[in-house]
């Protein structure tokens, strides 16, 4: 089995994510580039959602067919402004999609967070796996008021230049150079520039990632942490997550529209199903087993956290 080629990767993920804001599209091709060269198969299914696409998305399992997908209204989704994405990951040729939330997937994810974007598997409450946004700040009611950001690419040709829906009236003066001042000074602005918390706590943050030691808002300690920054370097190194122990994977054939999930905590019967996924949409589904809590019955992790599934012999579902 040969390996799928980089550049259909990026054909496919172009042509999935639309009318993306510009830096969102060229960070994330930069993000599936170098996925590729750690042999990790990205791709995006989908990006850029008009208003039209959100209201029918929204009127899924309400007043049309099938199940509920979204609880985001017109206007209500990052996808509306053209500043997210959502990933998935394929097999060695390309021809199914993995959902499983694996080291890969959150290697992706790391890799996507240190070029800016900020990453659904971290938030609280409604974790979204595949999801990838860019907001440069602003909230949902910015965007909605009408207000758009001034994203800043860390790659390629845009590195240096801000980008926006309107173009300035005349061209910024370059500020002088300057140390930081001792309240934090351009380290600040560095950091609202790229949409990363600036607050003195996590300042220290990344002053202790970025092996700047004795970290004390001097203005020095600043310029240290800045150079740091924009060299993109780190002086220590994170240590590696551990993968989870599998016990085995499930394929799920693409033949079955739909396969029901189950909570952990209710009895995996039909009348209990609350969500269900689609094999026949990507070709078919490949999951790490998790646990084996019912005969007949695994658990996965799904992009809405662990799940049970039934894959009894009548389903056709392939387990190794």
């Amino acid at each position: 089995m040969s390996r799928v080629s980089l550049q259909t990767l990026i054909d496919r993920s172009t042509k999935n994510m639309g009318l993306v804001h510009p830096v969102v599209k060229e960070t994330i091709l930069e993000v599936i580039k170098r996925a590729y060269k750690e042999g990790i198969n990205v791709q995006i299914s989908s990006g850029y959602r008009s208003n039209a696409e959100q209201q029918r998305l929204y009127n899924q399992g309400r007043t049309t067919p099938g199940k509920i997908v979204t609880n985001a209204r017109p206007g209500q989704s990052m996808h509306n402004y053209g500043l997210a994405v959502d990933y998935f990951l394929t097999n060695k040729d390309g021809t199914k999609a993995l959902w499983t939330v694996n080291a890969d997937w959150r290697r992706v994810a790391a890799i996507a967070k240190s070029l800016g974007f900020e990453w659904g598997g971290d938030w609280r409450g409604f974790v979204d796996y595949p999801h990838l946004q860019m907001t440069g700040g602003l909230t949902l009611s910015q965007l909605q008021a009408g207000r758009r950001p001034n994203l800043v690419s860390r790659v390629g040709k845009l590195s240096n230049k801000p980008t926006a829906d309107k173009k300035p009236t005349a061209p910024a003066k370059k500020p002088a150079q300057s140390k930081p001042a001792s309240t934090g000074g351009s380290i600040v602005d560095y950091l609202k520039s790229i949409g990363v918390d600036s607050s003195k706590e996590n300042r220290k943050k990344l002053a202790k990632e970025y092996g700047v030691s004795g970290y004390d808002f001097s203005a020095e300690k600043n310029l240290e942490l800045l150079n740091k920054m924009k060299a993109g370097k780190k002086a220590v190194k994170p240590a590696a997550k551990p993968k989870p122990q599998a016990k085995g994977t499930v394929h799920l054939p693409a033949s079955a529209k739909t396969w029901r999930t189950y909570k952990l905590n209710v009895k995996p019967v039909k009348a209990n199903s609350d969500w269900s996924l689609t094999p026949s949409r990507y070709g078919g589904l490949t999951y790490d087993v998790l646990d084996r809590p019912y005969p007949n019955v695994v658990t996965i992790m799904t992009g809405r956290g662990k799940r049970n599934i039934y894959v009894g012999p009548e389903t056709g579902a392939v387990i190794k």
